[in-house]
């Protein structure tokens, strides 16, 4: 589902909702959420290649393949790290996106949904997505969904790939995303399709 459009409302999270958007409720689980493998989900996307999984599919263990992975856990808290590394170095910009394990800061929360949220977090993704391609690239991690778990239980878990939020932000028209981070996002989501 793409989150572009023009009717000036804020998006919704690239990649939907855990329910009630076409993917499986997690109702009644304990799911705590985190990358798969992490030990932090109940449920996790992926695919027993170890290439990750579309948002909102889950099969068990999976970017690390059909188990808990200690090496999946470590490759979570390294992007985290990364991730971090650049949303904490922009001196400026109004939101912040530093993330932390289970709640990845997508706009939508980190920026309450404010089209300059998504202006900056464009930014953020496509200098993260520019220092670490060949670190996803070589770790499969592409596909693998990162998660916003909400511990409200009105609330739903939310779910983005790299794959998915280079997609949608190439090509969204919400936050007035300059052209030139538009276009490098789009390439970096036409250099991933190699490694799917």
């Amino acid at each position: 589902m793409g989150t572009g459009g023009s009717t000036g409302a804020a998006p919704v999270w690239p990649g939907g909702a855990r329910s009630g958007a076409g993917g499986p409720s997690n109702a009644g689980t304990d799911a705590v959420g985190g990358a798969p493998g992490s030990g932090g989900e109940a449920e996790s996307g992926g695919s027993p290649s170890g290439a990750g999984g579309e948002a909102g599919e889950h099969s068990p263990g999976g970017a690390g393949g059909t188990g808990s992975s200690p090496e999946q856990a470590e490759l979570e808290a390294e992007t985290i790290e990364r991730w971090n590394v650049i949303a904490d170095e922009r001196p400026g910009d109004t939101y912040s996106f530093h993330w932390n394990r289970d709640m990845f800061p997508h706009p939508t929360f980190a920026a309450m949904g404010e089209a300059l949220g998504y202006r900056e977090f464009a930014s953020v993704l496509d200098a993260f997505l520019e220092a670490n391609f060949d670190f996803l690239a070589k770790h499969h991690q592409f596909l693998t969904p990162y998660y916003y778990v909400t511990f409200s239980p009105s609330d739903e878990d939310l779910v983005g790939t790299w794959d998915s939020l280079s997609s949608d932000f190439a090509t969204m028209s919400y936050g007035n995303i300059p052209a030139g981070v538009q276009a490098s996002l789009a390439e970096h989501h036409a250099n991933m399709q190699p490694y799917e």
